[in-house]
């Protein structure tokens, strides 16, 4: 069932990923192609955009056959531009109509979608520029400085999943080293250190939660490269948030793996407790995932920042607990039996 849901949830997160494709960082060769009927082609200013956005097109004798073209596979897509009616009586003009025809899932798509969509937008503009006297309400628009995607996805999706996946593996980890440690009888011999149980655990603890944060601060560097900045003060929220939760969850993995003492059972009792502290954390006013979300797009409220400092607490109680648990453990660590 587990698999199930990640293969499903892959699929989407793919669609996702395809829409922060530039069709520019592809070369000319791979370019979108489109059939444009008679209407279309006729219209010099649609064919300045396309040309503009790197769409390739062809004539087409009449609607029907750009279709035809499009179903034989000769074109990357079709579009079809039918003349507004003759203005209104009382001056006001009609709708401009206009069609796209694509195939339904092919990476070329995408490609072609993010192309016509960009040409089109420049279309409506230059339209509407031309026809401002006639317009009864000034249009409003929103400067987006990413190349392409969804600014809803990235920032509600995408960023929080590349920050808790490396987190909520990071107990995992932590939960597989100390139990390989106990399997393999080699937890007397780190004991024989200096080191007591607590410096062991605290060690491995820390060393599986740093990958968080540093994975975290990696995608922020990727995505600002991609013109998809994420602002510094919420970059430290999440930072901080992603090495809380991590430390916390570091904190769950140990005591299950001290607590059983073999992996396969750990590793059981681990993904059960996340999958219900997953349902839990939806029922808080605002979730972590939420906060991240927050965070990410510069949105943050008094209500995420209280999740942030509230897992920095839970860490810190956390860690002073980790140390008088341990004080009952020290004996059979030391000798290593389970």
């Amino acid at each position: 069932m587990i698999q199930v849901i990640v293969a499903g949830f892959s699929s989407f997160l793919v669609v996702g990923l395809s829409a922060l494709v530039d069709p520019a960082s592809f070369p000319s060769s791979a370019q979108a192609t489109v059939a444009l009927g008679p209407s279309a082609m006729n219209d010099s200013l649609l064919r300045a955009h396309l040309s503009d956005a790197g769409l390739g097109f062809v004539p087409a004798q009449s609607d029907a056959d750009a279709l035809v073209m499009f179903r034989q596979h000769d074109v990357d897509g079709a579009i079809l531009l039918s003349p507004p009616d003759p203005p209104n009586p009382d001056g006001t003009l009609n709708p401009v109509k206009l069609s796209v025809t694509l195939p339904e899932a092919d990476i070329r798509t995408t490609i072609t979608l993010v192309q016509v969509k960009n040409a089109l937008e420049g279309y409506e503009r230059d339209l509407r520029a031309q026809h401002q006297d006639r317009l009864q309400f000034d249009p409003v628009y929103v400067q987006n400085d990413a190349k392409a995607g969804s600014y809803s996805f990235v920032y509600s999706l995408l960023i929080p999943l590349l920050v808790f996946l490396p987190v909520i593996l990071s107990g995992a980890l932590c939960a597989d080293s100390l139990t390989e440690e106990v399997q393999r009888k080699t937890l007397p011999i780190l004991l024989a250190s200096p080191a007591t149980p607590a410096d062991v655990v605290e060690g491995k603890l820390l060393a599986n939660v740093a990958v968080a944060p540093l994975l975290a601060a990696a995608w922020f560097v990727l995505l600002g490269l991609n013109r998809l900045a994420v602002p510094v003060l919420g970059a430290v929220g999440i930072l901080l948030l992603a090495t809380a939760i991590a430390y916390v969850l570091g904190l769950l993995a140990c005591a299950i793996a001290l607590a059983t003492r073999d992996r396969n059972k750990a590793h059981v009792t681990y993904a059960s407790a996340m999958f219900l502290l997953l349902g839990l954390s939806l029922a808080l006013p605002v979730s972590p995932v939420n906060a991240v979300a927050l965070l990410a797009s510069g949105s943050a409220d008094a209500g995420a920042w209280t999740v942030v400092l509230g897992f920095c607490a839970a860490a810190v109680i956390g860690s002073l607990g980790l140390r008088l648990g341990l004080r009952r453990s020290a004996q059979w660590m030391a000798a290593g039996t389970a």
